[in-house]
């Protein structure tokens, strides 16, 4: 009798043992992958602030190459490009300043764009081709921003289920520590209480 007890002991140490080996094992590797998840979170939170960035810093560029080919034209007259000019500006200020959805930042510069081109046109010369496919390419530049920024979402700052699931491992690891040590104080019962009969147990 008692050698049944004390072997059904000794088998269920060792099952429970196997099982917090099985689940140390587990708790290592979502721990793993909970770490790398927050690694590629922080990576695509950079690059989205990168992202939100760059379109002001394109347009601060934009303004001052505009400004410096205006002051060889400081004294132009023609009402269609000062009204040009006042609404290339306001688009300027308004990108570097404010925190611009994607898809007006697309559309507003799509806008703008055709406006920056018949500038170029009105005043003409050599210097102007040049200041004008400088501008273009950061317009260019500030779409495509805008458009990788369309394509994101930015992931939340925990992985949640990952999260779920180690605490679960971690409380049945606590539930198999508990058992294992309730069947080795009890083994260690039995085997004193085997000897003290006289009984020989390995």
């Amino acid at each position: 009798m008692l050698r049944r007890i004390v072997e059904k002991h000794r088998d269920l140490i060792k099952k429970f043992q196997e099982e917090i080996e099985s689940t140390n094992h587990e708790i290592e590797k979502v721990e793993r992958e909970i770490q790398e998840r927050k690694e590629v979170i922080e990576r695509e939170k950079t690059m989205i602030s990168v992202l939100n960035e760059k379109p002001k810093q394109l347009c601060h560029q934009i303004s001052t190459i505009r400004k410096k080919l205006m002051e060889k034209f400081p004294d132009y007259e023609n009402d269609e490009l000062k009204e040009i000019m006042f609404r290339l500006e306001e688009y300027e200020k308004h990108i570097a300043l404010h925190v611009v959805k994607p898809e007006e930042g697309v559309r507003l510069t799509k806008e703008v764009i055709p406006l920056y081109k018949k500038m170029g046109e009105m005043i003409g010369g050599v210097e102007k081709n040049i200041a004008i496919e400088a501008m273009m390419r950061r317009l260019d530049d500030i779409v495509n921003s805008y458009e990788m920024l369309m394509n994101r979402k930015e992931s939340g700052d925990e992985p949640t289920n990952l999260e779920d699931e180690l605490n679960e491992l971690k409380k049945h690891l606590s539930w198999a520590s508990n058992r294992l040590k309730s069947h080795q104080n009890a083994l260690e019962y039995w085997m004193n209480k085997a000897r003290s009969e006289g009984l020989e147990i390995d």
